[in-house]
């Protein structure tokens, strides 16, 4: 979580710093559209055949044929009247209470130490105590989350194809997994404080004077950077690079010898 919190502060000092390059209006545009696809999201449905039956909306085309039919008496389907009430909404508890105008998506890797390794224990006694605290600091930036394992190439397509259906607003297929422990996938507008609690009812853990304890209290950064520490020292005992001059210096005297050179 440490870590987590200094990656938001670096990429709040960023947008703070880009605000001055930016045309008037341009910022409270890109916040709306962040609010805007929270509360209008919606869990993809999928056909027999794998097609996306709900593609993405865009509001703003909507918004400017409203403007234009004002003075008409059409009636709105019924799909566009929930659209509309879905923006005019407000944003549940704790969502978006601080709204940096970009997509954020929180990447928990090496997800397969859930299923193996020297932290499984660990991690598998505590996994509804992490994700909820990751999902609740989320919740707030109006972060997406996702856990991958590259070397088990797990959710790597899920995170791939998200990030360039935030980016581009291309069809995403993929909706929340939250099941899985090693490929958990929750999708900005998917969450909520009430589906938070589920995770730890009744299992709140608090300390000895009786206060709920926090993340570190439980997870010492410690006992999770141990086993990254011990590779690191590992790759500095094994790791060795040639002087690569005498490299190029040898391979000279190799190739001209040949007639070609």
């Amino acid at each position: 979580m440490n870590n987590l919190r200094k990656w938001v502060r670096a990429l709040t000092d960023w947008v703070l710093k880009t605000l001055e390059n930016l045309e008037p209006g341009m910022y409270e545009k890109m916040k709306k559209k962040i609010e805007t696809y929270w509360k209008t999201w919606e869990a993809p449905v999928l056909d027999e055949q794998g097609n996306l039956t709900n593609p993405l909306r865009d509001p703003e085309p909507k918004q400017r044929q409203r403007e234009k039919n004002a003075d008409t008496d059409e009636d709105e389907d019924e799909a566009e009247l929930e659209f509309r009430v879905k923006l005019e909404a407000q944003l549940p508890e704790n969502v978006l209470k601080v709204n940096l105008g970009v997509p954020i998506l929180i990447c928990i890797n090496k997800s397969d130490f859930l299923l193996n390794g020297n932290l499984k224990h660990l991690l598998e006694e505590n996994f509804d105590f992490i994700q909820k605290h990751v999902r609740q600091y989320a919740l707030q930036y109006g972060a997406s989350v996702i856990f991958t394992s590259a070397s088990q190439k797990k959710n790597l397509d899920v995170w791939y194809q998200y990030i360039v259906h935030r980016l581009y607003n291309s069809d995403n297929i993929f909706g929340p997994v939250v099941h899985e422990s090693d490929t958990l996938f929750i999708p900005a507008g998917f969450d909520s404080m009430n589906l938070i609690e589920e995770l730890t009812k009744g299992t709140v853990l608090v300390g000895s004077d009786g206060s709920e304890q926090i993340y570190e209290d439980v997870i010492q950064p410690q006992q999770a950077q141990g086993s990254a520490k011990r590779l690191v020292k590992q790759a500095n005992q094994v790791l060795e690079c040639a002087d690569w001059n005498l490299q190029l210096a040898k391979r000279y005297e190799e190739l001209k010898n040949f007639k070609e050179y």
